[in-house]
């Protein structure tokens, strides 16, 4: 089976292929990250939009979806991409707006990805600092060159302007990047 039902307090959610299915019963998605779930039912809004910046995935997103007005979300991992769209179509969700770009202090294309492989949630913009590679962490020289590209970035500010939201219709933004 490619499709799998999801639950977590009470709400329901469809998640599609095998490395979400994986991922989602291996985290015991249950259990995982309560606190950030409860944040989310705690300023849910179905009048006010919901921002997440590094949807991945989409545990967040889809959970999130019946909860406010519209979600946009922000996710610039090739392979999550693909996986967050599948996790989308398969619920039916219409009020999601994935934008295929990372957040950053401006709105030029940047170095991303240097945490292992691609659409494994920790691919990051820190790879185009030139300091990076003496932080340290688990990933090893090779990983940290092997699998980033150039991608598109965009500010709060233009995401704003682009989407043309009113920061007084926004109930939550949540974000979650390495």
């Amino acid at each position: 089976l490619l499709l799998m039902e999801v639950n977590k307090h009470n709400k329901t959610f469809k998640v599609f292929g095998n490395f979400s299915q994986l991922w989602f019963t291996k985290n015991r998605f249950d259990k995982w990250e309560n606190n950030t779930f409860h944040i989310l039912d705690e300023y849910a809004n179905k009048n006010l939009s919901y921002i997440d910046i590094g949807a991945w995935i989409g545990p967040t997103v889809l959970y999130a979806s019946p909860l406010y007005k519209n979600i946009i979300c922000l996710e610039p991992d090739k392979i999550a991409l693909r996986r967050l769209y599948n996790n989308i179509k398969v619920n039916n969700f219409k009020n999601i707006r994935v934008i295929e770009k990372c957040l950053s202090n401006n709105n030029n294309p940047i170095q991303f990805g240097g945490n292992g492989t691609w659409g494994n949630s920790e691919s990051t913009i820190l790879v185009s600092n030139k300091n990076y590679g003496k932080w340290g962490g688990r990933w090893d020289e090779f990983d940290r060159t092997q699998y980033t590209k150039m991608t598109d970035s965009i500010t709060i500010e233009k995401l704003f302007s682009l989407e043309n939201l009113d920061p007084t219709n926004v109930s939550l933004i949540k974000m979650d990047i390495e």
